[in-house]
């Protein structure tokens, strides 16, 4: 998927997030000096932070299509555009995409790999489109509510 192609949906929901915060310390990086502590659940700045075993894998959760975009028409409604109100999920035979810190020290441009989504008929389960997101860079991030980073969006 790209938003550069004619075809698009919108979609709205959450995401499931496991990251591991073990690499978010330069110091983790020297095989010589990583203790099995520096594994341990720390205080968010010793040890392996807050996360320290996490897998990596990040997925859709209850999301929804909440509208589609195709040539110069744009549908919010399922009159529209029969996908409106479809959900929109992870792929239903591949292991999750995985989200990744590519620079300990500038965690604000994580990356999501691997992931694929599919729009399935709730009824027979059909596939009725699926697609790969090319992997790139989060940016311009910002704060939708709360405080710091839990209230941060992005894409």
């Amino acid at each position: 998927m790209s938003y550069l192609n004619p075809t698009r949906v919108h979609f709205a929901g959450q995401f499931r997030a496991d990251v591991s915060t073990v690499n978010n310390d330069d110091r983790h990086f020297n095989s010589a000096t990583f203790t099995p502590d520096d594994q341990d659940y720390g205080d968010g700045a010793s040890n392996g932070w807050w996360q320290p075993s996490g897998t990596g894998a990040w997925r859709l959760c209850g999301c929804a299509i909440t509208a589609a975009a195709w040539d110069s028409n744009f549908a919010t409604t399922s009159a529209g555009d029969p996908v409106v109100g479809l959900p929109l999920k992870n792929s239903g035979d591949r292991v999750d995409a995985k989200l990744v810190d590519l620079d300990p020290d500038q965690q604000l441009v994580s990356m999501v790999f691997g992931l694929e989504v599919r729009i399935a008929d709730p009824v027979s389960g059909a596939v009725l489109m699926s697609g790969q997101l090319s992997p790139v860079p989060f940016m311009d991030i910002w704060g939708r509510r709360g405080e710091g980073d839990t209230g941060a969006s992005v894409f």
